[in-house]
């Protein structure tokens, strides 16, 4: 399966896109996402561990060291 992977603003209800040749003729799948609006739902939500993990899950040593700082979001 060939994939091709766009990014754009669409200023008007309309957007144009080009593809390869090797997509002329065929039957193509076409999905339109607003990343803005996934984005924001992310910020807004908390997580929650399942309940069937509660009580079970124990730290073994220090987390912030299994890890770069950077990967933390730290430095």
């Amino acid at each position: 399966m060939e994939t091709r992977r766009f990014i754009t603003k669409a200023n008007t209800s309309q957007i144009q896109i080009d593809l390869p040749d090797s997509m002329v003729n065929k039957k193509i799948e076409i999905l339109v996402i607003a990343l803005e609006e996934a984005t924001d739902k992310k910020k807004t939500r908390k997580r929650h561990p399942p309940i069937e993990l509660a009580g079970k899950v124990k730290e073994l040593g220090n987390v912030m060291e299994s890890a770069p700082l950077s990967d933390w979001g730290i430095e």
